[in-house]
Parts: structure tokens; C-alpha cells; sequence
């Protein structure tokens, strides 16, 4: 029986920072801070990636410091560190020893995912030249091995970086996504993929990658968003547009890649998420309208609600549909997506207003209960909270197994 319509409404509105953060169920109870306010370009700026590990600590992927700002590069002594990785407490903020652990190069260690049987962290370094990945035992907190993605011991190579990874319980496997794979001779679009790594090898000393799970470029473009889901599915959250222009979202085969469902123009995506409490993938997405900018604009901001088990769109909650004013700096838009498998809350960080066209001017975090001393603001941006009016608790799709809901 497929799963009833998620039905979510705006509960709560928190601000980014302030009385109102402590709110939420992950309330942020301390404020911790590398040292650094040097400024730096994307690629060396963090801290990036965070999860729980065993519930008792935070891993943290960060860049590193120079010793004469801008950290840009371009000299000895403004070229960063190395990337490195905290490991705090989860309930004090204390940094635990060894951190920082360093992961060499001299960009930012940024996304990981935590396999708790072989207690492993995978932590990619996607801007380095290869890209790589660094595994880190979460026993002795010490780099067991590293995995270059250019061409060696199976990896494909990888040209436009790494992005989210995922582990699986059920195959005890690595799923590291690979937005692009090779060169198109003619310029156009590439194909990315899905690189399966075993533990084992890792633990054998010889890590490499078992097999490549072909991505169906028509059916996602720049494979950056990763959700491990239950019926040996994986979602993937499709970033760049496919030959067609239409930025989607799909799913594939765990073990064959093979493309399951497409979600046109539900894409446009970088992190997606699986809830196991009511089995729906959550996909906040802009595609291709959405970033196009010209008038009449076309296109809005929205997170869509999957069933897992139907393969269909049961809901789609728009969180601008409006633009304004464009100003100075990147194009805002919204980027990540967590919930909670217990209470079925769903947060979405709302970008602060302004940008590059098109601007998009939500007003989300102006609605429902707003919490927080100041109050959240539309101007300032505000992480919103949607709860489903439906329990589906009884009909839910098939869980993916225990692992610590890591992601």
C-alpha cells in the first residue's frame, strides 16, 4: 500500500541565529569556531560537511588557514593548509583529540558519510587535483587510507569533483557520486556515475573501487545530492541540466544503476534526504526556470516530497514564486534538506534575500509560529520547519535498516 500524501504545512519559522535556534530538536547548545576569519574562495572556505557518529560525536569536514590572507593561492603564503577534519562532542562542543586530522592538499575536506560496522568515515577532498576521498577510522580517529579518482584501482575519473556519498546497510557498502566522468570531446554535457566501494579493501589496505554505477544523463545531469533508500534504491539529486536543458531528479537500481523513476524538473538539487520515519526522499529544488533569469520569470523555489514506495510526487511545497530586485553576489537559492525520523519534521535553511537575477523573494519565514529573539526575518533568511498533517506511521514504506541515520 503506497504511503498517504505528506501534507506539510509551515509549523515554525527559526531564525539563523539567536535565542530561537535552541528551538529546534538539534538545537545548536554551544557555538563552535575554527579561529580562522581569513577570507577565502569556495574551495578552501569551511567548515562544510558535519554528521553524528554513534550519537556521542560530530565530524566535521573544514579548509585550512594561510599564513598571509587572501587565502587564494596564489603565492606560498597564501596558498591554504592542508584540508583537515574535527571531531567534536556532541553534547559539550569539546574538541576530541587528535583533531584537527589532516587529509592533505590545500582545499577544504567537505562531505562524508559514516559506516558503523567497519567504524569508517569517507570524506572527500573534491577540489583537489585528482579528487579524492580519505576513509578515517572513527576508533582511533587516524587516516587508514586515501582513494584518488583518476582512473587507478577502478576509480573513474573524475572531472568535475565528488560530491555527497552515502553507505548502505544493507549491502555495507560506499556510494560515492561522481557529478562527471571524463571529457565530452564536443563540450556538451558528461555524464556522471556512482563509485561502489567495499570496505574491505579499505581495510585490507587496498581500497579501490568495486564497480561504476552508470548514470543515464537524460535522466540526470550532474549527480550531486545522495539518498540511500529502502528496495535497494538510491536517490540522486541532479544539479545540471540534461542534453534536453530540464534539470530532474531520479532514482536508481543500487546494484545496476539502472534508472527506476525520473522526476522531471524536480531538480536542480545538491543535498537530498531519505526519511525513514515515514519513507519519502525530500528534494529541495531549482531547475532549470527556476535559474533562468528572464522575464516573465518562470519557475520557483519548492521542495518535493517523494513516496519511496510509489515512485511519485505527493506533494511539492513551494518556497518562493516571486522575485525582486537582484543585488551584488552569487544567485541565492535553497540547498540542503534534513528531517526527523521520529517527530516527521522536515528543515529547510532559507537563504537570506538579494543576489544575482533571479532573485527569489521568499516569504516562508515571516509564516507560521515565528520563534527566537530577534524573530526570524525574510531579509536575514531562517531555517523553516514543516510537520505532515497525515501519520504514516501505518502505511510507511519499507525501512533501509538501522545505521545510526547517517547520511
Amino acid at each position: 500500500m503506497q504511503s498517504k500524501s505528506a501534507n506539510l504545512t509551515t509549523t515554525l519559522a527559526v531564525p539563523v541565529s539567536g535565542q530561537g535556534a535552541s528551538t529546534l530538536r538539534s538545537a545548536k547548545k554551544y557555538f563552535w569556531s575554527t579561529g580562522s576569519t581569513q577570507l577565502m574562495s569556495n574551495e578552501t572556505s569551511g567548515p562544510d560537511g558535519v554528521l553524528t557518529v554513534n550519537n556521542s560525536e560530530l565530524w566535521v569536514g573544514d579548509s585550512n588557514t594561510c599564513a598571509t590572507p587572501p587565502c587564494d593561492g596564489s603565492t606560498p603564503s597564501k596558498t591554504p593548509g592542508e584540508g583537515r577534519v574535527w571531531v567534536l562532542d556532541a553534547q559539550s562542543g569539546a574538541i576530541l583529540p587528535p583533531s584537527p586530522i589532516g587529509v592533505g592538499g590545500h582545499t577544504r575536506a567537505d562531505e562524508l558519510c559514516f559506516d558503523p560496522v567497519d567504524h569508517l568515515i569517507m570524506i572527500a577532498s573534491p577540489a583537489e587535483d585528482p579528487p579524492y576521498v580519505t576513509f578515517i577510522s572513527t576508533t582511533n580517529r587516524k587516516v587508514v587510507t586515501q582513494l584518488k579518482f583518476d582512473g587507478s584501482n577502478g576509480t573513474p575519473i573524475a572531472t568535475g569533483g565528488l560530491e555527497q556519498c552515502g553507505w548502505s546497510p544493507r549491502t555495507g557498502k560506499f556510494y560515492q557520486n561522481v557529478p562527471v566522468i571524463g571529457t565530452n570531446p564536443t563540450g556538451g554535457p558528461q555524464p556522471g556515475g556512482v563509485a561502489v566501494i567495499d570496505p574491505k579493501s579499505v581495510l585490507a589496505g587496498s581500497a579501490k573501487v568495486e564497480k561504476t554505477l552508470p548514470v543515464d544523463l537524460d535522466a540526470c545531469g550532474l549527480p550531486q545530492g545522495m539518498a540511500i533508500g529502502p528496495h535497494n534504491q538510491i536517490m540522486l539529486g541532479c544539479n545540471g541540466p540534461s542534453p534536453g536543458g530540464h534539470r530532474n531528479t531520479a532514482i536508481i537500481n543500487i546494484h545496476s544503476g539502472a534508472t527506476v523513476a525520473v522526476f522531471p524538473d524536480l531538480g536542480g538539487a545538491d543535498q537530498v534526504w531519505f526519511n525513514e520515519g515515514d519513507g519519502h526522499y525530500i528534494i529541495p529544488s531549482c531547475n532549470t526556470d527556476c535559474r533562468t533569469a528572464t522575464p516573465p520569470q518562470k519557475g520557483a523555489e519548492l521542495v518535493g516530497i517523494i513516496d519511496s514506495r510509489g515512485h511519485r510526487l505527493d506533494q511539492s511545497v513551494v518556497i518562493a514564486d516571486k522575485t525582486t530586485a537582484s543585488t551584488s553576489g552569487s544567485q541565492r537559492r535553497i540547498h540542503s534538506v534534513a528531517a526527523d525520523p521520529d517527530t516527521k519534521q522536515i528543515f529547510v535553511p532559507i537563504p537570506a534575500a538579494g543576489g544575482a537575477a533571479p532573485t527569489w523573494d521568499p516569504t516562508i519565514c515571516s509564516q507560521g509560529k515565528q520563534v527566537g529573539s530577534p524573530p526570524p526575518s525574510d531579509k536575514t533568511g531562517c531555517i523553516a520547519v514543516f510537520a505532515t498533517t497525515n501519520d504514516d506511521r501505518s502505511r510507511v514504506a519499507e525501512e533501509r535498516g538501522a545505521d545510526d541515520h547517517q547520511q
